[in-house]
Order: structure tokens, then C-alpha cells, then sequence
């Protein structure tokens, strides 16, 4: 059942390296609780980024795209790359 889950992300990686936005879409908003929580830590710790806490909602999806452009799925599966 979990190698399941981690096999449907990896297919979502690999439509998204082809350029598929649907896929990156889906792939963010499985993710988002847990990019949302990253922000909310980091804007905690550092006070000055509190103020652009919307901008870097909006650029998370850039950041994800970028994180999936880099990914070697020979290596690691996505979700285990993507927590570290």
C-alpha cells in the first residue's frame, strides 16, 4: 500500500518533467499542508519574512517545480527527497 502511494508521486514527477501542469498542480496540493507548515516555521523563526509570507506561498509552487527539475528518481523516491 505505501509503495503504491510512493509510486503514484513518482508518476506525478515523471508527467511533470514532461511538462505536464496538472500533474505539478496535483503534486503541490498533496504537499501544500506540509509547504505551508515550512513557511509558517521559518516566518516564526525569522520575523523579517512575516511580511512576505504570501509572496513565498505563491513561489512555493516555482519551488516545487524546480525541487521535481532536480529530483533523480534513481536515488531516492520524490517524498523522502523532498522531506530532506
Amino acid at each position: 500500500m505505501i509503495d503504491e502511494h510512493y509510486v503514484y508521486i513518482n508518476s506525478l514527477v515523471n508527467k511533470i518533467k514532461e511538462e505536464n501542469n496538472e500533474a505539478l498542480h496535483e503534486l503541490y496540493f498533496f504537499y501544500k499542508p506540509l509547504i505551508l507548515s515550512a513557511i509558517r516555521r521559518c516566518c516564526s523563526k525569522e520575523k523579517l519574512l512575516f511580511s512576505y509570507r504570501d509572496d513565498l506561498n505563491n513561489e512555493s509552487i516555482f519551488v516545487l517545480r524546480s525541487l521535481v527539475e532536480k529530483y533523480d528518481p534513481d536515488l531516492s523516491y520524490f517524498s523522502y527527497y523532498l522531506s530532506n
